[in-house]
């Protein structure tokens, strides 16, 4: 078994290992990581090899040599399929070119690494925000960045991006960007990242450095100006979702089972409508609004609906959904929800609006002979059925 030896700083060190778990755990190479790596180390014996460049970080395996982010993780990640490789290439050459360095000149000028500059500050948000644009119609239409599954360059781009929304992506411009805030959060989780980046927080606002830090110290003879007591700012309280809406009598766990361990969806329909309170429920249809245009580009249409699921998961202790897809005579996704109160549930956290702007929601009356057969043909689809004239079936 060789050993592929690896100098790099810390940061570089975590985006190798998540590779090396994600596309390269079987290519049999024991993987020797050297981080915060110094002279004496790079030219002794253990190197095998003199170092011919000094570019870093740098891979040393043998009498071969290998530099560059990049490069070093298509090696480490070759062993195992990952993605059509003209794709690949293009969307990291779009990373490294259009990305990459917009991001790394912000946090550089944040953490002093970088001298700050107003202009190129500027500059490099303009042109962020313009390449974020990009992605974000990209991930409208595709679940991930080079085809249908995870690649090297989600990875990547994760990577990169992991910085922009801790530091930079504050929640109004989030908002502008719920496609690309949708694979963000799905490849996040997928990658495991906080296992090799630490704990993750999206930020509240633009991080600015603190210039403070950087000026002189004043002289101790200088005087003192007395300080006027700062304004006490009073912290808007976190409301928890559905804090200010009444609690429903249905007891939903007991629902969820007896719905999900009972084949007739007859009685389960019954029980539905027996416990279903519409004084403090709501029951709520919804279509996707580009099912025509994109669900034939050829991408896994219930990738994009259980990611969605798993999005909404905390969801799950106030409400219950239940998507359906058609596929004749008509391509669509249609859904059939409820949940605690009257409005729309994505309404009452951020983090669960990144999906439901692509749907169409409407409002139901549930205890109508309209709303009672909208009901029972959702619960029914598992034994087979019709939505809205189209053949369906569970995602």
């Amino acid at each position: 078994m060789s050993t592929k030896t690896i100098i790099s700083n810390n940061f570089d060190a975590s985006k190798f290992k998540m590779v090396v778990d994600l596309f390269g755990s079987k290519c049999g190479n024991k993987i020797e990581f050297v981080e915060n790596f110094n002279d004496s180390f790079v030219s002794s014996d253990k190197m095998n090899a003199k170092i011919v460049s000094g570019e870093m970080p740098l891979m040393v395996y043998g009498t071969k040599q290998l530099y560059g982010n990049e490069a070093i993780c298509m090696n480490l990640s070759h062993c195992k399929f990952f993605g059509s490789m003209d794709s690949v290439f293009e969307s990291i050459i779009f990373i490294t070119n259009y990305v990459k360095p917009h991001i790394e000149n912000l946090n550089n000028m944040l953490t002093g690494i970088q001298v700050y500059n107003k202009k190129v500050e500027s500059d490099s948000k303009t042109e962020l925000l313009t390449a974020l644009d990009i992605l974000n119609s990209r991930f409208l239409a595709f679940s991930y960045m080079s085809c249908e599954h995870l690649t090297l360059s989600d990875a990547s781009l994760l990577v990169y991006m992991g910085i922009a929304y801790s530091k930079f992506l504050e929640p109004s411009i989030r908002e502008k960007l719920p496609f690309l805030n949708r694979w963000f959060e799905t490849v996040r989780n997928t990658a495991n990242y906080e296992k090799y980046f630490g704990k993750f927080e999206y930020c509240t606002k633009w991080s600015k450095p603190d210039f403070s830090k950087l000026q002189k110290t004043k002289k101790a003879k200088e005087e003192v100006k007395p300080k006027k007591d700062k304004p006490v700012v009073v912290e808007k309280p976190i409301v928890k979702p559905f804090a200010n809406e009444p609690m429903p009598k249905m007891d939903l766990e007991n629902f969820k089972r007896f719905f999900f361990n009972t084949k007739d969806k007859q009685s389960v329909v019954a029980q539905f409508l027996n416990e279903f309170d519409s004084t403090t429920q709501s029951v709520w249809t919804c279509e996707y609004l580009e099912a025509d245009k994109y669900l034939g580009l050829g991408f896994t249409i219930s990738n994009m609906v259980e990611g969605m699921f798993q999005r909404l998961l905390k969801l799950k202790n106030h409400g219950m959904g239940i998507m359906v897809i058609s596929t004749k005579p008509k391509k669509a996704v249609t859904g059939l929800w409820f949940w605690r109160g009257q409005g729309l549930a994505f309404e009452q956290d951020i983090n669960w609006m990144v999906d439901y702007i692509t749907y169409d929601w409407k409002k139901i009356d549930a205890t109508s002979d309209q709303g009672k057969q909208y009901v029972t043909n959702f619960f029914s689809v598992v034994e087979g059925g019709t939505i809205n004239g189209n053949e369906a079936e569970y995602v």
